[in-house]
């Protein structure tokens, strides 16, 4: 989870944010997947010769990368995607009907949470 705390962050943005600088400088084009693969892979690295080569220390530097991937899935990439569903469309009658069932699903979800809310309030008064 890389919501860390605010110490760390102030101490951490500084650095990424002169590399990130180093990338773009790089290039004409801006970076490249190359410069940000090997810094990735370099940071990983070091991570596993800091803690020894172990499996269990393999075994967190990849959930370190997948849950970064997944965080990023779901914080970026989801809601870029379900802004161009609205805007251009679904693709097919299967995804239409995919993102009906789920918005009505979630639609009963905080119909139900309201009413748990109510039925709350009537208790304690």
């Amino acid at each position: 989870m890389p919501y860390i705390e605010q110490e760390k962050r102030d101490q951490l943005d500084p650095l990424i944010g002169e590399l990130a600088k180093v990338l773009t400088q790089n290039t004409l084009n801006g970076p490249s997947q190359g410069d940000y693969n090997y810094v990735i892979t370099k940071l990983i690295h070091n991570y596993i010769e800091d803690c020894g080569l172990r499996y269990i220390h393999l075994n967190n530097a990849v959930g370190i990368l997948e849950c970064a991937k997944a965080e990023f899935i779901r914080t970026v990439v989801s809601p870029y995607e379900d802004e161009k569903r609205i805007s251009n469309g679904c693709v097919s009658e299967l995804d239409k009907n995919v993102q009906l069932r789920r918005y009505s699903q979630e639609f009963l979800n905080d119909l139900k949470k309201l009413g748990e809310m109510i039925n709350k309030k009537d208790i304690e008064e």
